[in-house]
């Protein structure tokens, strides 16, 4: 066997691992108030991705293609 061992890893072994994910939990929990925000602009875009390049085929010019967008979107979600 090459390298691999399956003995158990001492606490002083484990202890920087434990202390890693500590510090990532309470980042991104004070991360939320941005990062929720950010993931909701990146899936709102890729919802209107599709509309946005269809206006722009049809020759809709740039100011007006994300209000259409929008409003679109608003009525459709809205039942």
């Amino acid at each position: 066997m090459s390298g691999t061992s399956n003995a158990p890893r001492s606490a002083s072994d484990q202890l920087p691992r434990l202390i890693g994910a500590a510090i990532l939990l309470v980042m991104l929990d004070y991360g939320r108030n941005v990062l929720i925000p950010i993931a909701l602009a990146i899936v709102l875009a890729l919802l209107m991705a599709p509309l946005i390049r269809r206006l722009r085929h049809w020759g809709l010019g740039r100011l007006w293609r994300s209000p259409c967008c929008c409003c679109f979107w608003a009525f459709r979600w809205r039942g």
